[in-house]
């Protein structure tokens, strides 16, 4: 079965890709065109939610769906296609509802679903061939100006740290963590005129049990002691960002940066100390006192570093709550 396409891709990660929804005119590849092209040997459930509930739907009123899908033209599809699509599709799906429930009236924090149906809100869709092969798909908000793709200006870049900084503050109210801060999770929303996280499939609530490495999110930006309390050895746990920043292409330019390399250090110091300071804690203690500032510690540092990268200045009153109690406050040269 053909994977949909929308007019534009403007992402691939290692679970999918995100492009545009709508149809689009002389473009055969877009989703909304291969979906109507299909609708003769496929079935369709429609994912939404009421409450807490998720409702499975299938509709057979495809032409109906193919009219809204044409007009869908401010929302974006992520389509799963890595290793085990289905778990992918159904651990995000799971996600986005709760973090629709945290946030409830307060939708200019996250990314809202794409369009109604039936006056619901839809998530995500199904599609099933005659061969039983089946796809899936997420709809949200058409986001899609990731934040490396962004030339910042010094305005422009503090309402991006103050915006984020908003949405990890109801998080942490809420007891819940995104557990994937970086700046591929990052995008600017036109409509809202807001900055947004997107990829929600690692959300937990802080007070679960610790999740294993696999949960733990990136390596690059996260603080060392959020894999140790995931049972790595404390040596392997202060090597892993500068592991990471030299094998990934894409963050090259993180190495490349002095900032990185002095923020590596204070950072590992802040980790040895926090150890030293709870010699005979157990590492759920350990992880009740700091869980909650994971997030916040890895936007902080994602901050310093595109600070750096666009020659701009970091709002360090901002950053510095977001470091604590994680890192020691960053000595202000000039504040923003």
């Amino acid at each position: 079965m053909q994977d949909f396409h929308g007019g534009k891709v403007y992402g691939q990660g290692m679970k999918g890709y995100v492009s545009d929804t709508a149809c689009y005119k002389n473009d055969i590849h877009n989703f909304c065109y291969l979906f109507y092209s299909k609708i003769d040997s496929c079935k369709v459930v429609i994912l939404y939610t009421d409450s807490e509930k998720v409702n499975l739907k299938t509709y057979g009123d495809f032409n109906t769906l193919y009219t809204l899908l044409q007009n869908a033209q401010h929302t974006v599809t992520k389509t799963f296609n890595g290793k085990d699509p289905q778990m992918a599709f159904r651990n995000e799906l799971r996600s986005n509802i709760t973090i629709t429930k945290i946030f409830q009236n307060k939708s200019h924090h996250t990314i809202s679903p794409g369009f109604l149906w039936n006056n619901k809100p839809v998530y995500g869709m199904k599609i099933v061939d005659n061969l039983n092969n089946a796809s899936y798909h997420l709809f949200s908000e058409g986001c899609s100006i990731q934040i490396m793709h962004i030339k910042f200006t010094q305005p422009l870049f503090n309402k991006f740290v103050q915006d984020i900084t908003d949405t990890l503050n109801v998080l942490q109210k809420f007891g819940y963590q995104h557990n994937d801060i970086k700046p591929d999770n990052m995008v600017f929303c036109k409509n809202s005129n807001r900055f947004k996280l997107i990829d929600w499939e690692l959300t937990s609530h802080i007070n679960n049990s610790m999740k294993n490495l696999e949960g733990m999110g990136n390596t690059l930006f996260n603080h060392p002691l959020k894999f140790y309390l995931s049972g790595l050895p404390a040596f392997v746990s202060k090597r892993l960002a500068t592991f990471y920043a030299a094998k990934k292409k894409k963050y090259n330019w993180v190495s490349k940066l002095k900032t990185f390399h002095e923020l590596h250090l204070l950072t590992t110091t802040s980790f040895d100390y926090i150890l030293q300071t709870h010699p005979n804690d157990s590492l759920n203690k350990i992880h009740r006192l700091y869980s909650s500032y994971f997030d916040k510690y890895a936007f902080a540092q994602s901050v310093i570093l595109l600070a750096d990268k666009n020659r701009l200045q970091i709002p360090f009153h901002i950053v510095n709550n977001l470091l604590d109690p994680l890192l020691p406050r960053l000595p202000q040269k000039k504040e923003v």
